[in-house]
């Protein structure tokens, strides 16, 4: 193992002698301590192979780490204080006393329950509003229990049934004990990582449909609530919202990819983020690591906005719901966060903070700088293309307003005067995820880039001038695939088109050979409701096997095999994938003609 770095050994002093020190109050449970001022952030003092210093973990922020990282988010100093600090309290710091202990495996013999269930089933049953009849069937099959303490047992099952793990859920309220919680809850010691309390109720209709909640009382409220939807239906719980969502790939791994995926979190700025978190790890928009997981329908499922979480709105008896797809459930967001809450979930979103961040009052005062940021050389190029398209670009510098300060160290904005390519400029912009913008806000008069205070404004400007060229010619970036398995990407198109390939070789091609090698995009119309959506390759593809899978014949299974076995190019296996979804009558399929190379008339003369 190398040696620690000063900074490294700095950083990972002990915790629980600083809490000690300062006198922070916590409930020591075992190895983990809770701090009273704030019951959801838990120190872990255990020293293991694999985990080598303490560490804390605040849940309601979705933020953890070492003692450095809890001085600058529980005690909001910057970063050179909390090094400062560090250091001063290093000689007392280094008294602590060492937990070093063996990872153990889970043992269920320690979490054992007793024949009594009166105590977890009045909890169950008054305190959270849940039908008697379903309390009895999870104890009858075995899924909770209560423990000797009194408190609840919710058991985590793999594919043979064997368990694998299990939450905690106290039955009794002591705000002196448990903070503001006011009951126990914890994952019991040595559970399977990435994994949950989860359950199936199935009608046998043969549609599988995935719910996905933070917690079990949450899982099992949704379900007295809605288990009339009907459908093969099974539930999981993540213990948690964004920092979670491996939870979902691991169960999807050993059970099964679903038909339908809906995210069911909270109510709430944390169930937000996380449910956007899920969306984008699971069906990511600029890669596909999980080309199985394409074909699932993802919906965002919640409540009545009054309701913070299902079992609040249980409580309550109201059945009130929205199941929406991911454009309707940000429409749904905005209006009702309000735009500017909205707008600041989005930012903690993008920065990487997934619970319910509360704001920091800084500890500094920035000096403001003043005026607009001066029109330097390095605009001319990308202002020069904007103004010929009839945009136009300033750059504004941001810290003169105290409110965007600590986020953002400047933005551009951009005048939009009716430009045609505007809106795919914009669209490269937003959807491309750019390293240096933090946030894209618009409309049809024009947007404002958000620009973090580490990007220096010419890789900006660079980025702007890319997004440009590929809304001014939408052939460059895309793809393509050759027959020999090489695959590329357009870098210049003209009358020799340069494309540079995986291996970084690069090579010219004419428009008619280029031609025969790009990967489109596709234009889908589905004919039950008209509409029509842009759709990728890979989308086209899943589609086609789907239509095919449906049809449960001899002569499909046929043409499924020719579609994924049979040898030909990118674009004859990609003509086919349209032929079948044409031929289904539920969805025409064409390619998106802006990504197609417009072929001259004496090349096609030739071709006949």
């Amino acid at each position: 193992m190398a040696e620690l770095t000063e900074t490294d050994r700095l950083c990972r002093q002990s915790i629980q002698k600083y809490l000690d020190v300062k006198g922070i109050p916590y409930e020591r449970q075992g190895y983990y301590l809770r701090l009273r001022d704030h019951d959801s952030l838990v120190v872990d003092t255990r020293i293991t192979k694999e985990k080598p210093y303490e560490t804390f973990y605040w849940n309601s922020q979705a933020v953890g780490g070492n003692l450095y990282n809890f001085l600058c988010n529980y005690e909001n100093m910057e970063s050179k204080e909390a090094f400062d600090e560090l250091k001063k309290m290093a000689p007392e710091l280094a008294k602590a006393e060492v937990h070093e202990v063996k990872t153990e495996p889970y043992d269920a013999t320690k979490w054992r329950g007793h024949d009594q269930h009166q105590q977890s089933k009045q909890y169950l049953v008054n305190q959270r509003g849940l039908n008697p009849k379903l309390v009895e069937a999870l104890f009858k099959h075995g899924l909770v229990r209560e423990l000797r303490n009194g408190d609840l047992f919710f058991s985590w099952r793999d594919q043979k049934f064997q368990e694998v793990g299990g939450d905690v859920q106290g039955t009794r309220i002591d705000h002196e004990k448990f903070g503001k919680r006011g009951t126990r809850k914890m994952i019991a010691k040595g559970s399977v990582k990435n994994f949950g309390f989860h359950f199936d109720a199935n009608d046998g209709s043969g549609v599988k449909k995935l719910y996905v909640f933070e917690s079990p009382i949450d899982a099992l409220s949704f379900y007295n609530l809605h288990h009339q939807l009907g459908g093969d239906m099974s539930f999981i719980s993540l213990n948690g919202a964004g920092t979670k969502i491996k939870t979902i790939e691991a169960y999807i791994k050993q059970f099964g990819v679903p038909d339908e995926l809906h995210l069911a979190m909270d109510n709430d700025g944390a169930g937000f983020k996380g449910m956007l978190w899920a969306k984008k790890e699971l069906q990511p928009e600029n890669a596909d690591p999980h080309p199985e997981l394409r074909k699932m329908k993802i919906l965002f499922d919640q409540p009545a906005d009054q309701f913070k979480d299902w079992n609040d709105a249980l409580k309550a008896r109201s059945r009130e719901m929205t199941s929406e797809t991911i454009g309707d459930f940000i429409k749904h967001r905005q209006q009702s966060f309000g735009l500017d809450q909205y707008k600041q979930l989005v930012h903690e979103f993008v920065s990487g903070q997934f619970g319910n961040v509360v704001p920091k009052a800084s500890k500094r005062t920035p000096e403001p700088r003043k005026g607009v940021i001066k029109m330097d050389s390095e605009f001319n190029d990308i202002a020069k293309k904007l103004q010929a398209s009839r945009m136009k670009i300033k750059g504004v510098d941001l810290t003169k307003d105290p409110e965007y300060a600590e986020d953002f160290g400047y933005r551009f904005d951009i005048d939009a005067n009716g430009s045609t390519e505007y809106q795919e400029m914009l669209d490269k912009l937003d959807n491309k995820k750019l390293g240096s913008l933090a946030s894209v806000t618009n409309d049809d008069k024009g947007c404002s880039l958000w620009v973090f205070d580490a990007k220096d404004r010419s890789a900006v400007l660079k980025e702007i001038s890319s997004a440009y060229d590929h809304a001014h010619d939408p052939l460059l970036g895309r793809r393509v695939q050759m027959p020999n398995g090489r695959g590329g990407i357009i870098v210049k198109t003209g009358p020799k088109s340069l494309v540079k390939f995986d291996d970084n070789q690069v090579q010219k091609f004419s428009a008619m050979s280029l031609d025969q090698h790009v990967i489109p995009d596709f234009q889908v119309r589905y004919l039950r409701d008209n509409h029509l959506r842009s759709a990728s390759a890979s989308d086209v593809m899943h589609m086609a096997v789907t239509v095919l899978d449906n049809q449960h014949n001899a002569q499909a299974a046929h043409q499924k095999q020719v579609l994924m076995k049979q040898p030909m190019t990118t674009k004859q296996r990609l003509g086919l994938a349209m032929n079948v979804i044409n031929q289904s009558r539920w969805a025409q399929v064409s390619p998106d003609p802006k990504t197609m190379v417009p072929m001259p008339r004496n090349v096609k003369a030739r071709e006949k």
